[in-house]
């Protein structure tokens, strides 16, 4: 029993005091390269709930100056296959304007209601 207590003793005392005690933090910078924004909806209230133009205005102001594409996948009904019918608008930003960007955002958003609309 002594030799249990010594070996356990010695064991954790190794272990103790093996740690290495250096606790260099260092922070960086984030930076994005490309943001995507890609929502799939399967009925317009589900859009008129979850997405609102405001909110792609403050991810804009976030990533100021950045490469942005937003997408919109709509889920329609069951096809033979057993799969549901999709549809997407994509736009991608490139060398528009934040306040392009939004108008084409705002009129992606109208034709999904459309589609689920008709």
């Amino acid at each position: 029993m002594k030799k249990l207590f010594t070996i356990l003793g010695l064991s954790l005392g190794v272990l103790t005091f093996a740690q290495e005690n250096d606790l260099h933090v260092s922070y960086s910078e984030n930076n994005f390269e490309d943001v995507k924004m890609e929502i799939t909806i399967d009925s317009a209230e589900e859009l008129e709930a979850t997405f609102q133009v405001d909110d792609i205005k403050e991810l804009l102001d976030l990533t100021w100056g950045q490469s942005a594409t937003f997408k919109i996948t709509c889920r329609g009904e069951l096809m033979s296959n057993g799969k549901p019918s999709t549809m997407s608008y994509e736009i991608e930003k490139g060398d528009m304007s934040d306040k392009e960007f939004i108008k084409m955002v705002k009129k992606i958003r109208k034709a999904a209601l459309h589609y689920y609309n008709k």
